[in-house]
């Protein structure tokens, strides 16, 4: 029987990026994000918040670039489409499924909510009320279509690539950035592209076409402190970019759209692929291997927590430590119980 052997810097990526999912959805407890509470803070803790926040942002793009990175450099026949659709999309469909079933039981006996939508759910015609379903629903449809594009992809130079996501990105990333300045300047900026990238995924499969990219060797000749100092100015780029938004009056809390989230975290991706050795190697591959059963299970556990945690009264930082670390553990635990259930547990969590 062969296995796959894992890699070790692709499995730091990926535990980085759930505890950065978690890092986001903690900042969302421990500080206001709105401009009549956040304006109210101290300039430090307003500036500790945004740049929180733009560090946080970093994991769907480093999620979605491992996607392309490890499965758009593949071969796809006819037979191995198939088997591409029912190993992984059927999987992660059900999969899917299940936790829409688990999070509206959840609802109804923690919120009281109605049982009625749940076949509206399961349907995808009405979103469950959890705030990170988005990210099943977007990569359930990307799935469909990964052996088309990879195919697509082998066909051509790598070197191609660079035109159209330079033009998409002018357009998607480039144009929302403008945008934000804009309504903060209160300037009128009512203007949205005609030029859609609704057959890459939008945002997200420019996202998965970036990893590709870098796996062709796109970024393999800027240097490392080049990297560093992008990505570094990218996040301080982020936070002024949230800060002046607050300061105007506007509520913007950043997302993968901006052009900063996308070279801070194209910079940051492609100085982890040169990572030789990862330190807490056993510890990295069990959050690596867990992330998206975290995924799927720390929103209900921070439903749980929030209300006691907040009636601490902790100062802001702890709070935020605090929480991080419970949700992580906590989860990761849940994870693993979940996992021994015979038959059915890995299957449940989609763990790969």
């Amino acid at each position: 029987m062969v296995t796959k052997k894992r890699i070790e810097w692709v499995d730091l990526a990926r535990a980085l990026a759930i505890l950065l999912v978690v890092l986001c959805h903690s900042l969302e407890r421990a500080y206001p994000y709105n401009v009549s509470r956040m304006t109210q803070l101290p300039q430090k803790a307003q500036i500790a918040a945004f740049f929180g926040l733009a560090v946080g942002r970093l994991s769907t793009p480093f999620f979605m670039m491992l996607s392309g990175y490890l499965l758009l450099d593949r071969k796809y026949d006819t037979e191995g489409c198939i088997r591409f659709w029912k190993k992984n999309w059927l999987h992660l469909f059900l999969c899917t499924e299940i936790w829409f079933v688990i999070y509206d039981l959840f609802l109804y006996f923690y919120k009281g909510q109605s049982l009625k939508t749940i076949i509206y759910n399961l349907l995808f015609i009405k979103a469950v009320d959890m705030s990170h379903v988005w990210y099943l629903y977007m990569l359930i449809g990307m799935y469909i279509l990964i052996p088309f594009v990879a195919m697509g992809l082998g066909s051509l130079s790598p070197r191609l690539l660079w035109f159209p996501l330079l033009f998409y990105s002018l357009f998607t990333f480039g144009l929302q950035t403008a945008r934000v300045l804009m309504n903060a300047l209160h300037i009128d900026f009512a203007l949205s592209t005609q030029n859609l990238a609704g057959f890459s995924g939008g945002v997200y499969g420019l996202y998965f076409l970036f990893g590709y990219g870098i796996k062709k060797g796109g970024l393999r000749r800027v240097p490392g402190p080049v990297l560093a100092l992008t990505m570094l100015a990218a996040l301080a780029g982020g936070t002024w970019e949230q800060y002046f938004a607050y300061s105007r009056g506007v509520t913007y809390n950043i997302w993968p759209d901006s052009i900063f989230v996308l070279l801070s975290s194209l910079s940051a991706f492609e100085l982890l692929s040169r990572i030789k050795r990862v330190p807490a190697l056993r510890l990295t591959k069990t959050l690596a291997r867990y992330s998206f059963a975290i995924y799927l299970i720390h929103i209900p556990v921070r439903a749980v927590l929030s209300p006691g945690i907040a009636a601490l009264g902790l100062p802001r930082p702890l709070h935020l430590l605090v929480i991080w670390l419970l949700l992580v553990v906590l989860s990761l635990v849940i994870a693993f119980l979940i996992s021994l259930i015979p038959k059915v547990g890995k299957y449940i969590l989609y763990i790969k």
